[in-house]
């Protein structure tokens, strides 16, 4: 999660259009890499939600639970992939 907090922290300006039609899911994955884009995305999302103030919720556990999802997914596939996954996010 360390990783994920950096580049949120570093990436700032690529979150202003979350959760709106102008959001370009491609410039954000090429802006943070496509191996942390699902990841930071639902982070970033958790955030806005207020979701990390539940005391139970583990950021290492969560962590570990992106990383499986990440790699559940076969980055060959043409659409129904792991950026398709962080757009309809």
């Amino acid at each position: 999660m360390g990783t994920v907090n950096k580049l949120i922290g570093d990436q700032d300006h690529l979150f202003k259009d979350v959760g709106q039609v102008s959001f370009n899911i491609h410039k954000f994955v090429n802006e943070i890499g496509r191996k942390s884009a699902l990841s930071v995305l639902t982070v970033h999302i958790m955030r806005r939600l207020f979701i990390f103030s539940v005391p139970q919720l583990d950021e290492g556990l969560l962590g570990a639970f992106l990383a499986q999802i990440y790699k559940g997914y076969q980055r060959e596939v043409e659409y129904h992939n792991d950026i398709h996954a962080a757009d309809v996010l």
